[in-house]
């Protein structure tokens, strides 16, 4: 079970990503800038980290839960670190509406 915080408002969904050895709430200044925008967001700890059970560091877990969360929706994901390798995985599978990614790397190879 993955922990989260999800807050529905009119707008897109936004869905924060942490990075390695975290918890969503090093996400909370960003989630609190959407949330004063009237953005939906959601927030939660990766499989394995914080609050959330699971396999520690695996990202196809992390986006299955992300795909879970969201569900039919095409959301916004902003990812740090390790949490921009999961967001970038996401939208390899499945549609995003935007994609922004703090201090990552890219999953393709060169």
């Amino acid at each position: 079970m993955v922990f989260a915080r999800i807050v529905q408002r009119k707008k897109p969904i936004i869905v924060f990503i942490h990075g390695w050895a975290m918890n969503s709430t090093s996400m909370n200044v960003f989630e609190e800038v959407a949330s004063s925008l009237d953005i939906s967001t959601i927030n939660f700890d990766l499989p394995g980290h914080g609050k959330s059970a699971g396999e520690h560091g695996s990202v196809s877990a992390s986006v299955r839960a992300i795909r879970k969360l969201v569900g039919k929706n095409i959301p916004i994901l902003v990812g740090y670190s390790l949490g921009g390798i999961i967001a970038q995985r996401y939208a390899e599978k499945y549609p995003v509406k935007g994609l922004f990614l703090i201090s990552t790397t890219s999953t393709h190879a060169h």
